[in-house]
């Protein structure tokens, strides 16, 4: 990596889904066809990351994809197989979803692609400027963790406090001998939207393989120990490229529902937040529908109305419930 990777051409959009997604992949359909450009978008890829993906896809060309609108032309569909092969994973779900997110980069035609979830939506008009700096880089929020806090702590001994966020930390930056308490105060987020570079994606496998000799998919997976993101992070430090040469330090993106998130007065705030700080991406998680009652389903509605993403409160309980 001689020259450092800029964002100078339109942006990619990917997201890796599956069977239990597809509710959710028609809102984001709906609300790229409203709110993203077709000027910033270059490709809008789905990966459909299921063992026999035929009924989902199918289901896709019937329901979603005349929900992209004017940007169904830019769509690129892609099965597991396509990026993997004859691959046979020991682990599903998010895990697999990881190794998706960094491999579709030997298909993205543009410099740069922005990883989406199928719970990400867009809830206002988009523009460059949201994630790209005018110097080409792409714009990040990076965070900070607190050592000492007593619930970091937890989570960096290992214990069984909400997620192994810590822990994946650690194997990612140790893999290239980086120490990560050095990194703290400026870790990348894990949740999507998040940007990559291509070629930092595809330089990242290829180094990987090459210490390896094995597959980058085998490897992620018995190492266990990492996540996509705290790679991407990672590999460009080991290799002497510091945070904010690739990276504009900027807001948040965005704001998502987690299930232990869903109480009236957890979603009013977040709610309330997004519309203050002018988020451009929201998202419900699938395993949080069934923490909603009516009233956080109307408080959801309420705010899916307000931006005319759907028409009634009432559409929106029925896709909640």
């Amino acid at each position: 990596m001689q020259q450092l990777p800029r964002a100078t051409e339109k942006l990619d959009f990917v997201t890796v889904t599956f069977a239990g997604d597809l509710k959710l992949l028609e809102l984001q359909a709906k609300s790229m066809a409203m709110f993203l450009p077709a000027s910033l978008v270059g490709n809008i890829v789905v990966i459909f990351n299921d063992a026999d993906p035929k009924e989902n896809r199918d289901f896709f060309e019937e329901n979603i994809r005349p929900l992209y609108g004017s940007l169904a032309p830019k769509l690129k569909l892609f099965n597991r197989a396509d990026l993997t092969g004859d691959y046979v994973f020991i682990h599903r779900d998010w895990f697999s979803q990881q190794i998706m997110k960094l491999r579709i980069a030997e298909h993205i035609e543009n410099s740069a692609y922005i990883i989406l979830d199928s719970k990400n939506h867009f809830t206002r008009h988009v523009k460059r400027e949201d994630f790209v700096a005018p110097d080409g880089r792409l714009k990040l929020a990076f965070m900070k963790f607190q050592t000492d806090s007593s619930f970091f702590r937890r989570l960096w001994s290992g214990g069984k406090v909400g997620y192994d966020i810590p822990r994946r930390l650690v194997g990612s930056f140790e893999y290239f001998g980086l120490k990560p308490e050095k990194y703290l105060q400026q870790i990348v987020p894990t949740t999507t939207p998040f940007p990559l570079y291509r070629d930092i994606s595809l330089n990242l496998i290829n180094e990987i393989e090459t210490r390896e000799n094995k597959r980058f998919e085998d490897w992620f997976e018995t190492y266990f120990t990492a996540t996509e993101f705290y790679l991407s992070q990672a590999f460009p430090l080991y290799k002497g490229i510091e945070n904010e040469m690739l990276y504009l330090p900027s807001k948040r993106l965005g704001n998502i529902i987690f299930p232990g998130n869903v109480s009236i007065a957890d979603i009013d705030q977040r709610l309330n937040k997004h519309r203050k700080q002018g988020y451009f991406s929201f998202g419900v998680h699938r395993k949080a529908f069934n923490g909603l009652n009516d009233e956080t389903v109307a408080l959801i509605g309420k705010f899916w109305v307000e931006i005319g993403l759907i028409e009634t409160e009432e559409e929106a309980r029925l896709f909640l419930k």
